[in-house]
């Protein structure tokens, strides 16, 4: 099924050698606890059967699509299926070209699924970045406010902005599992970051990356100041590092 749905993708026929090669490849890459076709050129028929083939066993921990053409319809095809996989640990799907639409699908099936902990729906950089937006600010904070599991998210350089931050920042306050959140590169600007500065001491956080944010002085004195930073010394640590921001 999954060799049939990536000849689909890629419009060529299936045929023995391409069957040869795929049985020699398939057993190089998924032959552990990790089922890995990154980079592969998987679409969403491929992904189509790679979820009927991982609802046969429950074999597989972490499942790595990263860097493939999966889009919004690929990952609707992987949200239908997140629920029913309780043996997954870890789920990475950057760099996709996935879109609200499918950001949303897989959000909302996180939602129902015990098992994973670690979710990564980051960009690289390249012609299929992920793009999220404001239009995720509510499955987002959804998720937070409602998984007891998930410990790792990034979803690095996929543009969420100011809103969505402000969803994540409430999600964060009603979480106690999440303990490292990448958000570096997602046009946050300096009310992104103060959102979730405000929201920082009561969520369960060991590290928070949001390099790449524009936040500027008055996100930098606001995270400052969550951190426990008296004013004056925030104020000047603020200006201090306001160009690498």
């Amino acid at each position: 099924a999954i060799l049939a749905g990536r000849c689909r993708d890629q419009r060529i026929p299936v045929n023995a050698e391409r069957q040869k090669r795929f049985a020699e490849w398939m057993y190089s890459h998924c032959s552990s606890l990790w089922f890995s076709l990154n980079d592969s050129g998987v679409g969403p028929e491929c992904a189509k059967g790679i979820v009927l083939a991982l609802a046969l066993t429950d074999r597989f921990t972490s499942l790595n699509l990263s860097c493939n053409v999966l889009g919004d319809t690929g990952a609707l095809a992987i949200s239908q299926a997140i629920v029913e996989w309780q043996s997954l640990v870890h789920i990475d799907l950057a760099a996709n070209d996935i879109g609200h639409h499918g950001a949303n699908a897989i959000f909302e099936a996180l939602q129902r699924n015990s098992s994973i902990t670690s979710v990564d729906l980051s960009s690289r950089p390249g012609s299929l970045r992920n793009h999220l937006a404001r239009h995720n600010t509510a499955s987002l904070e959804a998720l937070l406010s409602q998984s007891q599991v998930i410990a790792r998210l990034s979803l690095q350089g996929t543009g969420l902005g100011a809103e969505a931050a402000a969803g994540i920042a409430r999600g964060l306050t009603a979480n106690s599992t999440l303990l490292f959140l990448d958000l570096a590169g997602c046009d946050l600007g300096p009310k992104g970051a103060a959102a979730l500065a405000d929201a920082l001491p009561a969520s369960s956080l060991e590290e928070l990356n949001l390099a790449d944010n524009r936040i500027g002085d008055e996100g930098l004195i606001a995270l400052a100041r969550c951190l426990g930073a008296p004013p004056g010394e925030a104020a000047m640590g603020g200006g201090a590092a306001s160009p690498a921001s």
